[in-house]
């Protein structure tokens, strides 16, 4: 139930988003979720990243950074 209800906050918080007229933004921003659980692994679990993995994160920062300009 808890994931249910997340699940649906956060897709009113992306369409009122989207409703701002921002999209060019917000969908690549949104896509970037496995950046999240990423970085959630590395503080939880302790994992290690590899180069192919941080040149992948770094990237993903880099493109939300040029595209919000």
């Amino acid at each position: 139930m808890l994931t249910g209800l997340t699940a649906a906050l956060a897709n009113l918080a992306y369409f009122s988003a989207l409703r701002g007229g921002q999209a060019s933004i917000v969908a690549p921003t949104v896509a970037l979720y496995p950046v999240v659980t990423f970085a959630l692994a590395i503080l939880i679990l302790r994992e290690r990243m590899n180069r192919f993995q941080s040149a992948g994160v770094v990237l993903a920062i880099a493109a939300i950074i040029l595209l919000s300009f």
